[in-house]
């Protein structure tokens, strides 16, 4: 994996509270939402944004 700088590392932090914050946000309308249907898709949103938070997290080492 390629150096990285001090800026990029920062960008990274940033995006990975992002997607934190976004995570948290879904699972929140998910608790919130009587329709099933609904209530599936913002679970769905959620993991995914946890997945690609992970993904970040791994370019961090």
């Amino acid at each position: 994996m390629p150096h990285l700088t001090e800026m990029e590392v920062q960008k990274l932090r940033e995006l990975i509270m992002r997607k934190d914050m976004e995570s948290v946000k879904w699972q929140s309308y998910a608790e919130q939402c009587e329709n099933p249907q609904l209530r599936s898709y913002f679970d769905q949103c959620s993991q995914q944004a946890n997945q690609a938070r992970q993904a970040l997290v791994n370019h961090l080492g």
